[in-house]
């Protein structure tokens, strides 16, 4: 038996020694967050705080692009109300691209495309994303820490 047909070997064997619970958790899981994450955008475009602090843990830490850090929940539900007051999401279409679970922790990276609007006018743009997920007693996924960036340099003041 060559090489390649002995790691094709045991490639399988550990594939069928997946125990099929592990399988079916680590799917729940990854639906789960892909749910949340569309929660999370159907809340911003809705321009509703409240639904969208209901998917963040209290002790989160926000990274907006080109602001400080929020950490914990009430200085994230100050960034979200401020944000929203002065943009409205008029469409948001994210997609997760790949999730890793451990344990009660799990981490989502994907992008979204969204178009903002403003007194400034309407600006679309794409973004990525890393969210780092907490499992909560409930079983439910929260966001501990969330980072992006958008893709486009963003206007100046200058």
């Amino acid at each position: 038996m060559n090489t390649i047909t002995r790691c094709f070997a045991v490639a399988a064997l550990a594939a069928a020694c997946t125990p099929p619970d592990d399988v079916s958790r680590h799917q729940q899981d990854v639906a789960a967050i892909t749910q949340a994450t569309e929660r999370w955008a159907d809340a911003f475009v809705r321009g509703d705080v409240d639904a969208a602090m209901a998917l963040v843990t209290p002790g989160a830490s926000f990274a907006p692009p080109n602001e400080p850090v929020a950490a914990g929940a009430p200085a994230i539900e100050a960034w979200a109300r401020t944000a929203l007051g002065q943009v409205s999401f008029e469409e948001v279409a994210s997609t997760v691209d790949s999730v890793r679970v451990a344990g009660d922790w799990a981490v989502s990276r994907g992008h979204w495309a969204v178009t903002l609007s403003s007194e400034g006018g309407v600006v679309t743009d794409t973004s990525r994303y890393v969210v780092i997920w907490e499992r909560q007693a409930d079983g439910t996924w929260k966001v501990a820490y969330d980072i992006w960036n958008f893709a486009q340099p963003q206007p100046t003041d200058e």
